[in-house]
């Protein structure tokens, strides 16, 4: 019975635990209360029991004495009956004792199993939330396993890594560079997912392994209760402690498979966090490819433009020096011949219009040198940035990412900068396609008047071969006839040793011959000339022909009279040469006067608009000064008017506020001086500077004679110059001007906004004295009412006591007038001010007005 109650203590000392480790409701009480078992009947059992066992005890000693008391003489039968009663009491109580045992134990039996049972129950919560979390981490295991096959089975991604070390055009880097870039913004992108499912998983499997402990806990206690009366022999083999086996082998299984999948998903982070470390490598080592090849590029490019800057200048150089060269070839040309067929209007002009031609030369010589000047620049630049961009070079790393993008962004300033000797010797190029576009003119001219030169010779050669064809073939019917009568004289007069025939006859033929050559060639003069007027021909063919037209001459002085008459006509030429040469000499006096006088002309309209310009500036400075002070004055006046009056009448809502208002409106004053200052100090600066111009321009003086027009031609440049500047100083008090003008109108709107404040104070005052007004206006009717019967009472009272000497009714009449008096100008003040305010909210008034 001892063992039994222990045992019971027992088991509800471990359902306490158990409720209190395990979060079971073991509810023993309410079990024993359901089998009808107080709490006290345990002890009550107990009770019993030891006082059964107590009854056996005190049987067993009566008996005892009995059996020593048998030595003496006694009724044994007394003895014998009395044991036996004892036995039979003994035996009762043992019966009642073993009866509270069986039913002690029975509860025993029933409480454990109940316990045994409700740790079953618990397990399988504890198994189902195990598998519960098992299968969350199997999720989990999923999406890492979708993330980690993704990253797999990117074929951009192994493809890129396969052609990282073999050469790859810039395309395909870019292209993958965009991939691997996408990758990896995925791979960020799903850092956290990852990192979620591990975290996950391991939270999960905490719970797991949590629950698991708990089941091997509850097994634990399990086996306490069903181990707890082995050695009292009432041990159960519960059928419910299979169940329980299944169940926690069960949780067991979930258990290491939630262990190994959470590992695998630590694996899956592993990997993931090698993919990214991967990709993030790859991805360096393509930008440093990209970088490399954009550097070798852009020095590639670099270079190019470089070559193309230096045989630009070198075509620059080339091409100045061709161009001097072809100016020097076209200015001292000697076209000139010294013939008397040269001296006509039509050579004459060609000569003076080839000298007025290459006149321009002189500034086509010092545009090329300029432009050769700065062609030599643009290539000392470049120099110098070929210099510096041969220092760099790079290689394609990705551990120089940063130093290598340094350089690169070096290379592409200095790339940068290289357009600007590109352009400018671009600029040079086409400045120097101009000049030589305008020499080509000059030089297209030249030829043109070269030609016209040769053709005034070919065309005089032709006037003088038309009349000494004539005059030859004149001499020729003259000869002819001649020697006919000379050979049939000397036929007569046979002159003996002589053949006069034979000489008459060559000298026959070669006049033949003679004629017959010039007539050639005055037709190959004329065939010239015709053909000039019908289609173009270059200097050299008039060149030649005039050679050819010349030896016309050679003709003529082998027949007679062509000498003299070619000596008529060069001294003709000579003299039309002479005249020319004196004409040419007359324009080019009257021209230089011309000049003279269009340039005095051109210098004093330039004079006197600049000094127009001055007084203008100088009026406008005036102005600005003027208008500057006015200005301060005006706001100065305005911020320092005192508008408030020491009167009670001016304390009221309306004035106050006014006079805040007015306070805050000419705040912003103190930036208008600063800017008027400011204005005051730029238009002193354009008068300065007008002053200083108008010192240099009154310097300056020309007059109109011709000897002196370089000289006249220098002032007038300088004399525009400082007019131009003059414009500009025009323009800057004009912007000081309209500055000051805004500042004027801001001024203005700030002095309307006070002075509607100034009118609101004042009407606030008008308004404040109206309402005391018409207070005093009730008080002097109201009394003017309580007086006006005193007086006629006291008048009524003196009528009826005649009071000798004195004049009461005379006195009490004058207080009563003075009286009315007072009330009608009172009244009239009154409604002037009711008037007023009438007035001022139907039309508008001026400040004073209203003060």
């Amino acid at each position: 019975m001892e063992a039994y109650m222990e045992d019971l203590d027992n088991i509800k000392k471990k359902s306490e635990e158990i409720e209190k480790d395990m979060k079971i409701k073991m509810d023993i009480n309410k079990e024993m209360e359901v089998l009808k078992i107080t709490h006290d009947d345990d002890k009550n059992y107990h009770t019993i029991s030891k006082n059964h066992e107590k009854s056996i005890s005190d049987i067993r000693d009566k008996s005892s004495k009995i059996i020593q008391d048998f030595s003496k003489e006694s009724d044994i039968n007394n003895i014998k009956n009395e044991l036996q009663k004892n036995i039979s009491e003994s035996q009762k109580h043992n019966s009642d004792i073993n009866q509270y045992l069986s039913k002690i134990e029975n509860i025993y039996n029933i409480l454990k199993l109940n316990k045994i049972q409700k740790i079953i129950d618990k397990v399988k919560e504890y198994n189902d939330e195990i598998e519960k979390n098992n299968k969350k981490i199997n999720d989990e295991l999923s999406n890492s396993k979708t993330l980690i096959k993704k990253l797999e089975e990117d074929l951009n991604l192994k493809e890129c890594q396969s052609k990282i070390k073999s050469t790859i055009d810039d395309n395909y880097v870019g292209e993958c560079i965009k991939n691997i870039t996408g990758l990896k913004t995925y791979i960020l992108n799903e850092e956290n997912n990852i990192n979620t499912y591990f975290k996950n998983a391991e939270e999960y499997n905490k719970i797991v392994l949590l629950n698991f402990n708990n089941i091997e806990m509850a097994d634990t206690k399990s086996q306490y209760i069903l181990n707890i009366k082995t050695n009292n022999g009432t041990n159960i083999h519960d059928y419910n402690i299979t169940e329980l086996k299944k169940h926690k082998d069960k949780s067991n299984g979930y258990k290491e498979e939630s262990d190994q999948n959470t590992k695998a998903i630590k694996q899956n982070k592993e990997l993931f966090e090698k993919y990214k470390q991967d990709v993030t490598i790859l991805l360096n080592k393509y930008y440093a490819v990209e970088l490399k090849n954009k550097f070798d590029k852009t020095k590639k490019d670099s270079e190019q433009i470089i070559k193309e800057i230096k045989d630009a200048h070198n075509n620059c150089i080339s091409q100045s020096d061709k161009s001097e060269q072809k100016m020097n070839e076209i200015k001292n040309e000697q076209i000139h011949i010294e013939d008397e067929v040269a001296n006509n209007d039509k050579s004459n002009k060609a000569i003076l219009n080839i000298q007025l031609s290459v006149d321009p030369f002189e500034t086509k010589f010092l545009k090329i040198k300029d432009i050769r000047t700065k062609s030599d620049d643009c290539l000392k630049e470049t120099e110098n940035i070929e210099k510096q961009i041969s220092t760099l070079s790079i290689d394609s790393q990705e551990t120089k990412l940063k130093e290598n993008g340094d350089k690169l962004n070096t290379l592409e300033k200095l790339f940068e900068s290289l357009k600007n000797p590109k352009k400018n010797i671009e600029d040079q190029k086409k400045e120097l396609d101009e000049v030589n576009s305008k020499i080509e003119k000059i030089e297209s001219d030249v030829n043109q008047h070269k030609k016209n030169y040769e053709i005034g010779i070919v065309e005089k050669i032709n006037e003088i071969a038309k009349a000494n064809k004539e005059q030859i073939e004149s001499t020729k019917k003259l000869i002819e006839p001649t020697i006919k009568n000379l050979i049939s004289s000397f036929n007569t007069n046979d002159l003996e040793g002589i053949d006069t025939n034979e000489n008459l006859e060559k000298y026959n033929k070669e006049m033949n011959n003679i004629y017959e050559e010039y007539i050639k060639s005055y037709n190959l003069i004329t065939d010239y000339l015709e053909t000039l007027s019908k289609e173009p021909i270059t200097y050299d063919q008039i060149k030649n022909t005039r050679i050819t037209a010349q030896k016309l001459k050679k003709h003529k002085d082998k027949s007679n009279g062509y000498k003299e008459e070619s000596d008529q006509n060069t001294k003709a030429i000579k003299q039309n040469k002479e005249l020319f040469e004196k004409y040419k000499q007359d324009v080019t006096i009257l021209l230089n006067k011309y000049y003279a006088v269009e340039l005095k002309n051109k210098f004093d309209k330039t004079k006197k608009d600049s000094e127009q310009i001055i007084k203008e500036i100088k009026d406008a400075h005036n102005n600005c000064i003027s208008q500057s002070d006015k200005s301060e004055q005006k706001m100065n006046e305005i911020k320092n008017e005192q508008i408030h009056i020491e009167d009670e009448v001016a304390n009221n809502d309306k004035s106050n506020k006014a006079i805040t208002d007015i306070k805050i409106s000419v705040e912003p004053f103190e930036t208008k001086f600063l800017k008027i200052n400011d204005i005051r100090k730029k238009s002193d600066g354009c008068l300065k500077e007008t002053e200083n111009i108008e010192k240099q321009i009154s310097n300056l003086s020309i007059d109109s004679q011709e000897t002196k027009l370089k000289e006249n031609g220098d002032k007038l440049n300088t004399l525009e110059k400082l007019f131009e500047s003059l414009k500009n100083q025009k323009k800057n008090i004009e912007d000081q001007k309209k500055e000051l003008d805004e500042v004027n109108s801001k001024i203005e709107k700030i002095e309307s906004d006070v002075n509607q404040h100034k009118k609101n104070y004042e009407i606030g005052i008008v308004e404040k004295i109206n309402e005391i007004t018409k207070e005093n206006k009730n008080q002097i009717e109201s009394t003017k009412e309580l007086i006006k019967p005193t007086i006629e009472n006291l008048i009524s009272s003196f009528n009826t006591n005649d009071l000798e000497g004195i004049d009461t009714n005379e006195n009490l009449e004058k207080y009563n007038k003075e009286m009315n008096n007072i009330y009608e100008e009172f009244i009239k003040s009154y409604n002037l001010i009711t008037n007023y305010l009438e007035t001022v909210s139907k039309e508008p008034i001026t400040y004073d007005q209203i003060k």
